[in-house]
């Protein structure tokens, strides 16, 4: 599992298993930019590691 495939799956957990909706409404952004620009996530953490 790579760290994009990390990061979306920590946050469809955390939009799951939240309480309250303020838990859930910050993965949105995450989950979004994940789905528009996955490319770039990809590159970026592999310049990183």
């Amino acid at each position: 599992m790579d760290d994009v495939e990390l990061m979306q799956m920590i946050a469809e957990t955390m939009q799951q298993t939240s309480f309250c909706a303020l838990g859930q409404s910050p993965i949105m952004a995450i989950r979004s930019a994940i789905e528009n620009f996955r490319d770039e996530f990809i590159a970026i953490t592999k310049e990183i590691s």
